[in-house]
């Protein structure tokens, strides 16, 4: 049950207001500088960001102007912002002024709420943001508690584990904590819940970050066509002259597009600049690392690609083979 919400035949207010797309929302009240949120769980993975730092962000925010009063939001700005609302038992649509008692929202008047649907109450019920793309960063302001009400706000990744826990303590009626986190792995959804009370969530000002996708690395199913008479490189030295060698071996190796063969530990210079050293080599995957001073260590599987952006431009990286007697690795790369 939705503490505000009256009857929506006699609420219905239609707004024809501009959703905000990388536009900062003006905000109403924020709630008291000694209540603010916390982490609760996962202190490694998931840390609180300011509103300067979330707002300097290249983000796309959501103010919910552009809904009229009752309306069904939950899939409403999937295609648009990359966001779906949903709740288990529960419908997520939009409230004004009215239902909450001539209450401004924290930008505009309109805001979403988390209704149960009857004969179910909203006791433990949370509301739900799924996200189509990975997130690194979110924020957003909560209300319609009653001063006592705990909200607790839990991170999950594309896996479905948890990252963390924010806690919102004393969440108010209508002045709205503002909550604002970033992780340290990609979100792709998290849910929003005041726990074992009657009061649904009420959410506004959304505003979401996503991932460069420059920064990780995206395995996809796609169709590969290799160039004809692909040149193979053997043992030269960056930065000059590879020599042609069609005669495969253990050791480092310098080329542009084509098949590599390569054992642990050695490194395929493309001329691009990108430099790719293998750490472990077997049947079923190999491991490696993207150019010197990178920490992160990639599994590429047999037979699979790795598609990630170099300098502006798009590679792919595919294990092609094993060879088991030498213990070498076939790798083909290719700038798309």
């Amino acid at each position: 049950m939705q503490k505000r919400l009256v009857s929506l035949a006699t609420a219905i207010a239609i707004s024809a207001l501009t959703v905000l797309t990388a536009v900062h929302p003006v905000h109403a009240s924020h709630s008291s500088t000694n209540n603010r949120a916390y982490v609760s769980s996962g202190m490694n993975s998931v840390s609180i960001v300011s509103a300067t730092t979330l707002f300097g962000m290249s983000g796309v925010s959501i103010d919910f102007e552009d809904t009229y009063t009752g309306e069904n939001v939950e899939t409403k700005y999937w295609n648009s912002h990359g966001v779906k609302f949903y709740g288990s038992g529960s419908k997520v649509f939009t409230i004004n002024d009215y239902n909450r008692g001539d209450a401004p929202a924290a930008s505009g008047s309109m805001s979403i709420t988390n209704s149960a649907v009857y004969p179910k109450t909203s006791k433990n019920r949370a509301l739900w943001m799924n996200f189509k793309d990975d997130v690194d960063m979110v924020g957003f302001h909560i209300a319609n508690g009653n001063g006592n009400t705990v909200a607790r706000i839990r991170a999950y990744d594309r896996k479905g584990k948890r990252l963390g826990v924010i806690t919102q303590r004393n969440v108010k009626n209508t002045d709205y904590a503002f909550i604002a986190f970033k992780t340290a792995r990609p979100m792709a959804k998290i849910s929003i819940d005041y726990g074992n009370t009657m009061l649904s969530e009420e959410l506004d000002s959304l505003t979401i970050v996503k991932t460069k996708t420059s920064e990780r690395v995206v395995t996809k199913k796609r169709t590969y066509t290799p160039k004809k008479k692909q040149p193979v490189f053997k043992k030269a030295p960056v930065k000059k002259t590879p020599v042609v060698s069609q005669t495969f071996s253990c050791g480092d190796s310098a080329g542009d597009d084509g098949l590599y063969e390569a054992c642990s530990n050695d490194v395929i210079w493309h001329e691009s600049g990108l430099t790719i050293k293998l750490k472990s080599v077997n049947k079923n995957y190999v491991s490696y690392r993207i150019n010197a001073g990178k920490t992160h260590v990639y599994t590429l599987y047999s037979g699979k690609t790795h598609y990630f952006t170099y300098d502006d431009a798009t590679y792919a990286v595919k294990y092609d083979y094993y060879h088991s007697a030498a213990k070498r690795a076939g790798i083909r790369i290719v700038k798309q």
